[in-house]
């Protein structure tokens, strides 16, 4: 199974043996919002293979609900969400702690073992510009 972002250049994503029952599946673990273009390099046993023809599956991610854990937290807090883009630690009074700048996250992992205890919000930005908060404390 193959995958391609522009519908010109295409990587593999995984392989799917032959079988009996002429019944095939696959799951594509990461694929991108927008436009996905797939197609199948059918390999025969003598190593000769071709493609099939490239289908486009149009996809729109609804926003993961957004947590933090554990909650509370001692050294680390993972933020549970997807396509993250930054992730800000804000005190109380309003004061940006902490910044992490990422590409496109998936549940990524912060170090919150310098802070002192209290309460504390993450502010989250995706890769799509929205902003959410969530609040954790620090023990």
């Amino acid at each position: 199974v193959e995958h391609s972002a522009n519908g010109n250049s295409f990587l593999p994503i995984g392989r799917v043996g032959a079988n009996t029952t002429n019944r095939y599946s696959f799951t594509d673990n990461n694929p991108q919002s927008g436009t996905n273009y797939y197609r199948l390099k059918i390999i025969d046993k003598d190593g000769k293979f071709t493609y099939s023809k490239v289908v486009s599956v149009q996809l729109t991610f609804d926003r993961l609900p957004l947590t933090v854990a554990p909650n509370p937290a001692r050294d680390i807090v993972i933020v549970k969400g997807n396509h993250i883009a930054s992730v800000q630690v804000v005190d109380n009074m309003g004061r940006v702690i902490k910044t992490a700048l990422l590409k496109d996250a998936t549940n990524p992992t912060l170090s919150v073992w310098s802070l002192p205890a209290g309460v504390y919000h993450l502010r989250v930005q995706s890769t799509n510009g929205e902003v959410s908060m969530v609040g954790f404390v620090k023990e």
